[in-house]
């Protein structure tokens, strides 16, 4: 039994129908455990990917982490998946595919509008830069021990630094 939150209606839509087994909740990952039946507060594991860059404020991560502790049972897991705050490809500027003004890793919080190039596309998205000692002190802000981290070393030598980084931390 697995519930998956966004605050997209479009994206459940659309893991809707690729996913029909699964609950789906329209809502925000700073606020959705009191939507949730009591019972449903007991899961084994929540995960998130690709969604602390979304977060404009510190207090915004450290909800999602609260919520992410009061839905776990004791023991849960939180596997949190993000771009590794080093490395992002923003910073990297690597062929000119990626358009944006980065201030410095430490420009913690700092807004950044990019444009990646893909072809003949250019895409825009927000991105809220947070350095890696703001990530995992947020973690253990909200109650969670901090049991693993992956910087997702690439396959094949392709990037030569990591692209992504991975905690794992238990309630």
């Amino acid at each position: 039994h697995y519930i998956v939150v966004d605050m997209s209606a479009d994206m459940i839509k659309g893991a809707r129908a690729s996913h029909p087994a699964a609950e789906f909740l329209v809502a925000s990952a700073t606020e959705f455990s009191h939507l949730l039946p009591e019972q449903d507060q007991q899961f084994d594991a929540v995960v998130s990917i690709m969604m602390l860059s979304t977060l404009p404020s510190k207090q915004d991560l450290i909800s999602v982490f609260r919520q992410s502790y009061t839905v776990l049972r004791q023991g849960g897991v939180l596997v949190v998946c993000n771009p590794h705050p080093a490395f992002d490809s923003y910073m990297q500027h690597q062929s000119g595919e990626v358009l944006t003004e980065f201030d410095g890793y430490y420009a913690e919080g700092r807004r950044y509008d990019v444009a990646r190039i893909i072809g003949d596309t250019k895409l825009g998205f927000t991105d809220y830069h947070w350095t890696l000692e703001a990530m995992i002190a947020c973690i253990v802000s909200a109650g969670f021990r901090l049991t693993g981290i992956d910087e997702c070393k690439s396959t094949g030598g392709m990037l030569p630094n990591p692209s992504h980084i991975i905690f794992i931390a238990t309630k």
